[in-house]
């Protein structure tokens, strides 16, 4: 493995529209200097891209540029200068009201042609709207991409009709293969999947202000060249194994509320999660005991009222009563709630209040419909999803992990919200939740131990359990459907693999 010294080690971080302007603007000259470095990177991509679908370095590519009115449109015709130089065949057709002269003219020195009636492409580059667009594609381009259906799409930037700063779409949109940007990750990067695999091109501008931090787990295996930078897994672990002094007690006991009679499995699977994530003792009350106990034998099962001493408790997948619930909350040990136990707390009063009075840290984890539920509770205006979690997080004390293909980790301090796309959507299966909320506990519970942020847990177990979905749906013929349980048992594999960076 090749390892390459950039400016983004380790982390990437993502900025509004109006911060990366205001970091630009300094820059911004007549010689459309910085938009010919930006057309550099974008004519870098595009090559690799091309690379995937031709049949060998030395084949010419056909590739379209969709070049509208602002400055992506002109980052895509000096790009698409730069590829008919190297010898591919670049058309280019303007979909804006104006074009960008300067581009335009180099675009055609170089061999670029203007047409307006389609080929076959190998590539399409979307230079349409821009980081200025307020709506979505307009009926004829969306009816003109639509015959290029199927051709991999380069967006720059953003694609088009994706909102830059909320990721939501405006109307008909671009879903890209991948995205090319420049500087820094636009906030849309952090929550669209519509972007693709996004990389990152340095522009030499440093934005300010309030930022989100952005992680990926899963890779597309692409090599990007030197000048372009993917986004990062989260950083290497150190080791789990115990220290000569360590015991059953000392890195962490975790305890789990989870399973009922109707749900078994869901408490089967959050112990499964639990036990994968650490060397220390794992608790377990529930009504699933004897399910559980077949299962996974090592685990310690009593009553709540009789349950030795843990440094973190989980609550709620597939099962729990109100009465318990109120017990935990009433205890000063970081708590986790999940599921059942979400619901219970946005229908009953009593027990916001004793959330809102808690002194230890509680976290959350909803998925989009249990989020919706509290947020309505707890009154926030929904506007997007980047807004939304910060807003519950604050305005509850929580640390919310709001789960999806970007999962989002955000706190009620200072600390910036963190995205980690899972880079796949192998965890949408039933019980998955389950053995996140076994694992983020055990994470949880190691972080109490040894007095470190329970929010960089939350982050932790996001990440190993979008590995361990990845890894169990791998076979030797490619990838295939997965489900709980081989999750559950990869989460071992996905803690080495992230260790294994840390070791020499």
């Amino acid at each position: 493995m090749r390892h390459r010294k950039n400016r983004y080690p380790g982390v990437m971080y993502a900025y509004s529209v109006q911060a990366i302007r205001d970091a630009e603007a300094p820059l911004i000259g007549p010689d459309d200097a910085l938009m010919k470095q930006a057309a550099g990177h974008v004519a870098q991509a595009a090559a690799t891209l091309l690379a995937e679908t031709l049949p060998n370095a030395a084949y010419p590519g056909n590739v379209l540029v969709v070049a509208g009115s602002g400055g992506n449109g002109g980052d895509g015709l000096y790009a698409g200068a730069e590829l008919a130089r190297a010898g591919h065949h670049v058309e280019a057709i303007r979909v804006g009201t104006r074009i960008h002269e300067r581009a335009a003219a180099a675009f055609e020195h170089a061999g670029g042609q203007f047409v307006t009636k389609l080929g076959d492409y190998d590539l399409v580059i979307d230079g349409i709207i821009g980081l200025g667009g307020s709506k979505g594609l307009s009926d004829d381009v969306a009816t003109l991409l639509a015959r290029c259906a199927g051709t991999p799409i380069l967006a720059i930037d953003v694609p088009s009709g994706i909102n830059p700063d909320t990721g939501v779409p405006m109307g008909a949109h671009i879903t890209a293969t991948a995205t090319v940007t420049f500087g820094t990750l636009r906030y849309a990067h952090a929550v669209s999947p519509a972007c693709g695999e996004v990389v990152v091109g340095d522009i030499g501008i440093a934005p300010q202000g309030s930022h989100v931090q952005v992680y990926r787990s899963v890779g597309t295996g692409r090599v990007w060249p030197e000048g372009l930078h993917p986004i990062p897994r989260i950083p290497a672990i150190e080791s789990l194994e115990p220290g000569p002094d360590d015991h059953k007690y000392s890195r962490g006991v975790v305890g789990l509320l989870a399973g009922s009679e109707r749900y078994p499995g869901a408490g089967v699977l959050c112990v499964q999660g639990a036990v994968r994530a650490t060397p220390s003792m794992v608790r377990y009350v529930g009504a699933a005991r004897d399910f559980v106990l077949d299962a996974t034998p090592e685990v310690i099962a009593s009553s709540l009222a009789t349950a030795g001493k843990v440094q973190a408790w989980v609550a709620g997948p597939g099962g729990a009563t109100t009465a318990e619930l109120r017990d935990l909350l009433s205890r000063n040990i970081p708590l986790l709630i999940d599921a059942d136990g979400i619901k219970l707390l946005a229908k009953n009063a009593d027990l916001m209040d004793l959330l809102a009075n808690r002194t230890a840290a509680t976290v959350v984890t909803p998925h989009d419909a249990e989020f919706a539920t509290l947020a309505e509770v707890a009154g926030i205006s929904r506007t997007d999803r980047l807004t939304d979690t910060q807003a519950l997080a604050e305005q509850l004390g929580l640390i919310v992990v709001r789960k999806g293909r970007f999962t989002l980790v955000a706190t009620p301090g200072s600390e910036p919200i963190t995205s980690i796309n899972s880079g796949h959507s192998w965890s949408a299966t039933p019980g998955s939740g389950d053995v996140l909320a076994g694992v983020m506990g055990a994470w949880l519970a190691r972080h109490a131990a040894l007095g470190r942020p329970l929010h960089e847990a939350a982050i932790i177990a996001v990440h190993l359990c979008a590995d361990a979905a990845w890894l169990a749906a791998q076979t030797p013929y490619g990838p295939a459907p997965t489900s709980a349980s081989p999750i559950a048992a990869h989460v071992q594999d996905a803690t080495a693999r992230l260790t294994a960076t840390t070791r020499r």
